[in-house]
């Protein structure tokens, strides 16, 4: 009994939650609109402290917020989005808390594909970007199915920066000039 009253009772609230948040999303749509958004997932651990939660609990708090503002996002008409999930100064973190974040992306992107809750309503494309090769084998061979899952959905894409940091990207896109200067893929680079 008490859950259908409060159901009852949370109706018109999730009502009018929705009437604003089409409003300001209709609003939103007269001006200009940016293509492509960047979100740092950064807070979780301190939003937890604060409230005596487990770490977790914050990064699954962090992660369902995400979840509303990518919804958000898309339907404003933002093209693609990149989310810095987890940096590569994260792996210091105990092993445990690295374990929960792996999993805790793992699980939301295979969700998102897979009930088709997400990427399929928004015919959003997920990309994994940032250095592989630090990803466990298992974490990363999902991830990587939910990438070719996704490849299908050309409206959107969301980015996951995973593990990522700045100087790292600075290397790495270095060394990618470098291959293509070798390889002569960039013949006009230099006439500028």
């Amino acid at each position: 009994m008490n859950s259908i009253l409060n159901l009852i009772r949370a109706t018109p609230l999730a009502y009018a939650e929705e009437l604003v948040k089409a409003f300001m999303i209709s609003a939103l749509r007269t001006g200009p609109i940016p293509s492509h958004l960047s979100f740092v997932m950064d807070g979780n651990r301190r939003y937890a402290k604060k409230l005596g939660l487990p770490l977790a609990d914050g990064h699954s708090a962090g992660s369902n917020a995400l979840v509303e503002v990518l919804q958000l996002c898309f339907r404003v008409g933002v093209k693609q989005v990149t989310v810095y999930a987890f940096s590569i100064e994260n792996f210091k973190r105990p092993k445990a808390e690295v374990d929960t974040l792996f999993t805790l992306l793992k699980e939301k992107l295979l969700l998102a594909v897979t009930e088709k809750q997400f990427c399929e309503s928004f015919n959003c494309s997920v990309r994994i970007i940032g250095e592989r090769s630090m990803i466990p084998a298992d974490v990363l061979k999902d991830l990587e199915k939910v990438e070719a899952d996704t490849a299908k959905f050309t409206e959107h894409t969301l980015f996951f920066a995973f593990p990522y940091t700045s100087r790292d990207d600075i290397a790495h896109s270095m060394r990618s000039i470098v291959q293509k200067v070798e390889n002569d893929e960039l013949d006009n680079f230099w006439s500028y």
